[in-house]
Parts: C-alpha cells; sequence; structure tokens
C-alpha cells in the first residue's frame, strides 16, 4: 500500500522500504605444497577468496498519492475550503511519485 498524504489530516501508509531480498555466497579455493628435505621443510600456499553481498532494497518502492484538497473546493471562491480527505473519498489523488 503506498502512503497517503492529504492536506488536512495526518497520513496513512509508509512508502519506504518492503521485505528485502539479500544473498551472501563466499567461493573459496585453497592448496597448500609441503616439501621436506632432510633437515629442511619448504611450505607453499594460497588461497584465492571471492565475497558476493548483495541487497536489492529501493527506497520508495511503494511510492505515494497527495490529496491536498484543490479538487473539493469551492468553485465559486476559490482557495476558500477543499478536503484533502474528501479529494482522498472521491479517488481523485492531485498527484504522486513512485522513486
Amino acid at each position: 500500500m503506498p502512503e497517503f498524504d492529504f492536506g488536512d489530516v495526518d497520513s496513512i501508509g509508509d512508502p519506504t522500504y518492503l521485505p528485502s531480498l539479500e544473498i551472501q555466497n563466499t567461493y573459496s579455493y585453497s592448496d597448500n605444497l609441503t616439501r621436506i628435505l632432510d633437515k629442511h621443510t619448504i611450505k607453499f600456499g594460497g588461497e584465492i577468496r571471492s565475497e558476493e553481498f548483495t541487497i536489492f532494497q529501493p527506497a520508495s518502492p511503494r511510492g505515494n498519492l497527495f490529496f491536498d484538497g484543490p479538487l473539493t473546493d469551492n468553485p465559486a471562491a476559490t482557495g476558500t475550503g477543499g478536503s484533502g480527505f474528501a479529494q482522498f473519498l472521491l479517488g481523485l489523488p492531485s498527484g504522486g511519485n513512485i522513486h
């Protein structure tokens, strides 16, 4: 559900953050070699590691709808009234956005 913003009453809903998809993978390769010659020991080794961490979470995926009242204003005296909530009940938003 998007956020509904009214000009004359409190907002309803929240435009931000849905549950996110988080993926974490670690890929690792390692190898070691030990060589013993008489009293000497030679060791070689290495490791390659790739880390992957992904989050997909858009900042405002649900969006906003604005109802600020001009569509319910008195046409004979513009700017004297109008209700954002009445405009919402009519289903006529003034605008909206989604990020």
